[in-house]
């Protein structure tokens, strides 16, 4: 124990230092003192998502080992006594933190520097939790503040714009569904597909289109037509030969699967009604490249992802020559041996090819 160093003028008094009385070895007679600092302080603070996992990053103003505890029992508080002039009172508040679990920061020793990554958050689910941590061997007094968080799935980064064009959006993205904005995420959550189709169901949806630069026919592969139990396939064409008729087949088959129902035509030259066991529909008439018109049409093709896909046709070429003046009302199904989703529909005249410009557009039907 160090004792007092100087002279006292009245036992009741302390002894009075001065620079000027201090004897030369004064400091060695003074204890060391201790190393008490053993609280930290919480310089910088910030969190952000990783897929389902938050990662959590903190500075101190010491070097320390810090320890994150966590829970999903949200926190409850009760009163505790503590003495108020003389009289113990309800007024310390305690917090229960319970059925916690403890992760460790990623760094080895005492850092200042700590990041943690709190894993595996469910949907929507909420977490409660807060730092501690000790100085060297000591525990220390400090501890955090409790955080709240609750996960939310994040949108991966998209690119839209003009097709075969890309767009990168940079920063905050958000994406939310609602009327006329449906988001399907693929199983992989890869990818986002954005479909502009009101929340009553009714609207067309663009598929896919096709444009001839050459001679030859128009052949809708790889189709992917899932989600739309109407198809609706809008085409304008221009055949090389003169009267060629138009013709629709599905799936690339040449199987006797068709049954024509009935045919309306208003020509003179009339196709054949009542025809059983065609590997194709027929439509109608194709106006030749001599005519100003090309002919149009439009195929509306019902449940086809069912056993037996209904199809109804109509087209006209306007402008044509006599008796190449075509309006005609076809309703024909396609059998299949297996439920399947149609996946290719090609447009083709009876012989030789369509022109250059001829072209064809799909869309699918949400029904509501």
């Amino acid at each position: 124990m160090a004792r007092a160093i100087g002279r006292s003028h009245h036992p009741l008094k302390k002894p009075h230092w001065t620079p000027g009385n201090l004897p030369k070895n004064y400091l060695t007679l003074m204890p060391d003192p201790p190393n008490t600092i053993t609280r930290f302080l919480i310089l910088e603070y910030a969190h952000g998502w990783n897929g389902d996992t938050l990662d959590i990053k903190t500075i101190t103003d010491v070097p320390c080992h810090l320890y994150l505890r966590y829970t999903s029992k949200p926190l409850r508080v009760h009163m505790t006594e503590r003495p108020d002039r003389g009289t113990l009172a309800m007024k310390t508040p305690t917090y229960c933190f319970v059925q916690w679990t403890e992760i460790e920061q990623d760094q080895p020793g005492d850092t200042y520097h700590h990041i943690f990554h709190l894993p595996t958050f469910g949907v929507d689910q909420q977490r409660w939790y807060y730092i501690r941590g000790n100085i060297g061997a000591e525990e220390s007094d400090s501890v955090s503040c409790a955080f709240e968080v609750k996960y939310h799935e994040e949108s991966q980064m998209i690119t839209l714009g003009i097709y075969g064009q890309t767009q990168t959006l940079e920063g905050e993205v958000k994406l939310e569904q609602g009327d006329g904005v449906i988001l399907t995420r693929d199983d992989a959550k890869n990818s986002i597909k954005i479909e502009a189709i009101p929340a009553g169901g009714g609207a067309y949806t663009f598929i896919t289109s096709k444009v001839l630069t050459g001679a030859g026919i128009l052949d809708l592969i790889n189709l992917v037509t899932t989600d739309y139990p109407i198809l609706i396939v809008k085409y304008a064409v221009t055949c090389v030969a003169v009267s060629n008729h138009i013709r629709l087949t599905l799936q690339g088959d040449s199987a006797a699967r068709y049954h024509q129902e009935r045919t309306l035509s208003y020509a003179t030259t009339n196709l054949a009604a009542e025809a059983y066991n065609q590997a194709f529909v027929n439509l109608g008439l194709v106006g030749a490249s001599s005519d100003v018109w090309p002919t149009v049409g439009e195929i509306t093709l019902f449940n086809p992802l069912s056993l037996t896909k209904n199809l109804i046709g109509h087209q006209t070429t306007p402008g044509a020559g006599a008796g190449k003046q075509f309006f005609n009302d076809s309703g024909a199904r396609y059998t299949s041996t297996t439920v399947e989703k149609i996946t290719r529909i090609t447009i083709r005249p009876d012989a030789g090819n369509f022109v250059i410009g001829s072209l064809a557009y799909l869309f699918g039907v949400k029904l509501a």
